[in-house]
């Protein structure tokens, strides 16, 4: 059985942008990063990723934000 649990969702500042490692993707976010347990390990999406892969209502914003 597949566990996907959604940890924290985060803004960092665009400088300091990620790579959305969902298959295939690979764009870059820094907007509302979810960071997701994700068949033992840990990954960052985007909000659309994040949205396919785990098909949840996302939250209005960051729950937690990097300063600039």
């Amino acid at each position: 059985m597949e566990t996907k649990k959604l940890l924290a969702i985060v803004e960092v500042a665009q400088a300091r942008r990620f790579a959305c490692q969902a298959p295939g993707c690979g764009r870059t976010v820094f907007r509302q990063l979810h960071v997701v347990f994700h068949s033992g390990g840990i990954i960052v999406l985007g909000a659309g990723c994040y949205r396919k892969m785990l098909g949840t209502e996302l939250s209005a914003g960051p729950l937690h934000k990097t300063p600039d």
